[in-house]
C-alpha cells in the first residue's frame, strides 16, 4: 500500500465485548460503512503510542468513499478470520 494512510478504528470498543457476537456486530457496522460511507470513531482512545506514525479516527466521518472494509475477527482458540466488504 505504499505511503497511503487509511484509517484504522477497532468498533468492537463501541458496543463493548458481547464475546461471541462482537464478529457479527462489526460485520454489520463494516457493511453500514461502505453503503453509507461511514468511518466510526475508536471510543475511548485517549493516548496516541508514539511508536507508530498514525493515530486512530476519533470523530465520526460521513460522506466518505470506502469502495472496501477490512474486517478482522479473534477468537478463542485460533479461531480467526478477516472479511472484505465491497460495494
Amino acid at each position: 500500500m505504499g505511503k497511503m494512510r487509511l484509517p484504522r478504528v477497532p468498533p468492537n470498543r463501541s458496543p463493548g465485548t458481547p464475546l461471541g457476537a462482537s464478529g457479527g456486530i462489526e460485520a454489520v457496522f463494516s457493511a453500514l460503512a461502505v453503503k453509507e460511507g461511514i468511518i466510526y470513531p475508536n471510543a475511548q482512545f485517549t493516548t496516541q503510542m508514539k511508536e507508530l506514525p498514525f493515530s486512530p479516527v476519533t470523530t465520526i466521518s460521513k460522506g466518505n468513499n470506502l469502495p472496501h472494509v477490512m474486517s478482522n475477527s479473534f477468537g478463542f482458540g485460533g479461531n480467526c478470520s478477516s472479511v472484505i466488504f465491497s460495494r
